[in-house]
């Protein structure tokens, strides 16, 4: 259903990761053992929502910049990216200013600081 859309591009040099993110319109991640993920992190960054798990850490910090499929099952992953794609397809901009906005929220590093002394005060 959505083979048109994904394209297979290995070797990708670092430095253009960036621009490469930016240029998707959604990040998915099935993974079901994921404890942070950097790839979910970076999206939200560059603005690209997400598709994930209900089991992984990564739920933690997408806030509105997301979605989360209900089980690891095809069915499943495929509804939610369709719920996804539908939001997409009614307002980018807004969907992607969520997800950068989770990453503002969750990743600023003066955020991260002061939640790291609180916890260790």
């Amino acid at each position: 259903k959505f083979k048109d859309y994904i394209e297979y591009s290995p070797n990708i040099a670092r430095s253009l990761i960036p621009a490469l993110i930016q240029d998707t319109d959604l990040m998915i991640q099935t993974s079901e053992g994921e404890n942070f993920g950097s790839s979910i992190a970076e999206a939200l960054a560059c603005g690209v929502p997400v598709v994930i798990g209900p089991t992984n850490g990564t739920k933690d910090f997408i806030d509105e910049g997301g979605f989360v499929f209900s089980k690891y099952t095809p069915e499943a992953i495929l509804d939610c990216i369709e719920r996804c794609m539908e939001v997409i397809n009614k307002d980018l901009t807004l969907i992607r200013e969520k997800a950068r906005t989770a990453a503002l929220n969750h990743f600023d590093v003066k955020k991260i600081i002061y939640n790291f002394e609180t916890i260790i005060k």
